[in-house]
């Protein structure tokens, strides 16, 4: 049994290592922060309050306290966190009910923000900086209702009445889809115009911007489909190119069909993370376990990863990615064949893959909006097969990067017991992929001689959200 010290120790690390660096959600930055300030000053803010509001807005996800991905963390490691679950509920989605709850129950409808079973209240401006700072608090909770409508997706690892996921109808837990405006732009603009309707209200500006005259903007902004693309628009529309805040989006560098053009990393999201992590937890996880998560990182990041396939129970993990997906687990499906480089190996180091490709997710999605929530190991092995031949760079490749900044780990990662008995669960996060974690499952596995031996026995990839 884990001590009440050592499980502070253990959740401590995993609030700095997966909540406190700058990061993005369903929306991302693009939307938070930049279609935000935009539109503040459209509405009649001054650049300055629009920043302010904006940052707010960004905040809500930068913080370690309201970074949407802890409440999931946590109740991945069996900590039962209902009051961070239920925080999560107030900032990012936003439902009738809360949490506790099954997910069923739990259905974010776009433009409805809840807090505590009422309305969330638009809170008043006094022309303090305080309450800039709380329009852009609730105005990420009313954004984040449309990409994170309908009932979430919970890992299957997590207790199901307390964690949060992007809906099945937008990919699935694994997927980045519900973050990219082009691939929802009725969506966007009904955020858009919700989001200025807030702000013409209140800042009660006698002659704002017609929105008739913002909306082609917002069409545009809401169909660029790369980070070149959307810095393009910012430069057109907020005078601002080069934005650092673009790098923070889980967009491809360029657009598909056009020259690739990397699109400038920056490491101080990558500084911040490392700076404030501390050394992963281990007096309480066996030795064998710390061990195992330590040469699976090392191989991922130092080495080519061809000998990571030793670290792994693959009739285990096979599953588990089956099963991450929703797909049926057959025994002799190829999925994991045709993924697993993309997800631990050529992929990863690249910065093309790392994460379920698109193809999957927009395949996913399309059947489910037929009442498919089982999908077959045919159309996912195709889908997957397809999404990584057209995958573009999303990321600089990790030893690019690391010739930056040679003084930096590659990795940081803290481990957990899982929910599980005789589990763990390390969560790791990369210099060159800031807005992913990899999720990595391990428990004792007998060996061609029966002896019990610590394996991976399951791993994704899950998208701040």
């Amino acid at each position: 049994m884990l001590g009440q010290t050592r499980l502070r120790s253990i959740f401590l690390s995993l609030i700095f290592l997966l909540s406190q660096s700058s990061l993005a959600s369903a929306w991302e930055a693009d939307v938070h922060f930049g279609l935000t300030k935009w539109l503040a000053i459209q509405a009649g803010f001054d650049r300055s309050e629009a920043e302010t509001i904006a940052y707010g807005n960004q905040q809500v996800d930068r913080s370690r306290v309201t970074g949407p991905i802890l409440s999931t963390i946590l109740t991945c490691t069996g900590m039962n966190d209902v009051a961070g679950s239920r925080q999560i509920h107030n900032d990012h989605f936003p439902s009738e009910r809360n949490p506790p709850e099954d997910p069923t129950n739990r259905q974010v409808t776009a433009g409805q923000t809840w807090e505590d079973h009422r309305p969330r209240i638009l809170p008043d401006l006094d022309g303090t900086l305080q309450q800039l700072f709380a329009l852009g608090f609730y105005l990420h909770a009313l954004q984040d209702s449309w990409s994170h409508q309908g009932e979430p997706d919970v890992p299957d690892v997590c207790d199901k009445t307390l964690g949060w996921g992007h809906a099945l109808s937008r990919g699935g837990w694994t997927c980045h889809l519900a973050d990219l405006t082009y691939r929802w732009p009725s969506d966007t603009l009904a955020m858009a115009k919700k989001t200025y309707e807030v702000l013409t209200e209140a800042r009660k500006t006698v002659s704002p911007t017609p929105w008739s005259q913002l909306e082609p903007k917002v069409h545009e902004f809401a169909m660029a489909h790369s980070k070149w693309a959307k810095d393009t628009w910012f430069s057109q529309n907020l005078n601002e190119s080069g934005s650092g805040f673009l790098e923070e989006t889980s967009l491809p560098d360029s657009d598909p069909g056009r020259p690739l053009r990397p699109y400038p990393p920056n490491l101080k999201l990558w500084i911040e993370t490392v700076s404030n992590n501390p050394q992963p937890p281990s007096g309480d996880i066996p030795a064998q376990f710390a061990e195992l998560f330590r040469m699976l990182f090392t191989e991922l990041t130092t080495k080519t990863g061809e000998q990571i396939s030793r670290l792994i129970d693959y009739a285990a993990a096979a599953k588990a990615l089956l099963r991450a997906v929703h797909a049926e687990e057959t025994a002799d499906c190829p999925y994991y064949n045709v993924i697993a480089p993309f997800l631990l190996h050529e992929g990863f180091q690249s910065g093309r893959g790392a994460r379920t490709p698109l193809e999957v997710c927009e395949m996913a999605t399309d059947l489910r909006q037929k009442a498919r929530k089982v999908l077959s190991c045919g159309e996912v092995s195709r889908a997957a097969a397809e999404g990584i031949q057209n995958a573009q760079p999303h990321a600089p490749p990790l030893a690019e990067l690391a010739e930056k900044g040679p003084q930096l780990p590659r990795v940081v990662y803290a481990v957990a017991p899982g929910a599980t008995s005789g589990t763990y669960l390390a969560f790791a996060r990369f210099m060159h992929l800031p807005l992913d974690v990899l999720v990595v499952q391990a428990a004792m596995v007998p060996d061609q001689q029966n002896q019990p031996q610590p394996k991976v026995i399951g791993f994704a990839w899950m998208p701040v959200q």
